[in-house]
């Protein structure tokens, strides 16, 4: 949008030959040549491509700015959602085992019931087989929730080993008191991935513009102002400057 400027400072020392100007023995002298000069560009936006091009480029940050933050969203719930399957697995473990307990203590009773004789060892084999199957549903829950937990160290950056997480309980998870009231369609202008979807339409749109801005003449203003010399004083005198 702004001018271009450009400013160059150069020495050349340089030796010629009389071969082209039909002199192949004449004694051709070395000489300097010193020049100094600034050049000005000005590129006219009259069909406005530039500046839509310049909102071409602000489209496509703002969309990876929104792809960045549907990330972090994204990884966010994922931690959230580990965290609370963590608690389950670990409140289904404990009421597995409680139930585990409390089956134990009536398989004990039908045992003795079963030695004074006042049931029958039916009875017995059905509670031992009770007692069995919940056993083996505890190191599924168990695996799981070792799987849960090496999941939830590599969501937040770090080894299952050396992760050091809170182990976390239902009882300790709760929502928000107080959530703020919003519009559905707010709610959903909120979200990134439609937000970059947006910013992509808004880029589609400026290349449209930079096209369209293709198809008008281009003008452009430019300047040159400097100074060529053979010898340094000279440099800068009146009959050493150039322009166009």
């Amino acid at each position: 949008l702004y001018p271009s400027v450009d400013a160059k400072l150069g020495a050349t020392r340089q030796r010629i030959s009389g071969a082209p100007q039909n002199q192949p023995n004449a004694r051709i002298p070395v000489f300097n040549l010193y020049n100094a000069s600034v050049n000005v560009s000005y590129q006219i936006d009259v069909a406005g491509g530039a500046r839509r091009e310049l909102e071409l480029l602000e489209a496509q940050i703002d969309y990876q700015r929104y792809q960045i933050a549907a990330t972090y969203l994204t990884l966010t719930s994922n931690i959230v959602t580990t965290a609370v399957s963590e608690a389950s697995l670990r409140a289904q473990i404990r009421a597995t085992q409680d139930i585990i307990d409390a089956q134990q203590r009536s398989l004990d009773v039908v045992e003795k019931q079963l030695a004074l004789g006042a049931i029958s060892r039916a009875e017995v084999l059905a509670q031992r087989a009770q007692l069995a199957q919940t056993r083996a549903a505890l190191p599924p829950l168990e695996k799981a929730l070792a799987q849960t937990r090496n999941a939830l160290a590599t969501l937040v950056g770090k080894t299952p080993a050396s992760a050091q997480l809170p182990q976390f309980e239902l009882a300790g998870l709760e929502l928000p008191r107080e959530l703020p009231v919003s519009l559905p369609s707010d709610l959903a202008r909120q979200r990134p991935d439609i937000q970059a979807a947006e910013a992509l339409l808004h880029q589609a749109s400026a290349q449209v513009g930079v096209a369209t801005a293709a198809e008008y003449p281009q003008l452009t203003l430019s300047a040159s102002y400097g100074t060529v010399a053979t010898a340094t004083g000279d440099l800068f005198g009146a009959n050493s400057m150039i322009w166009n």
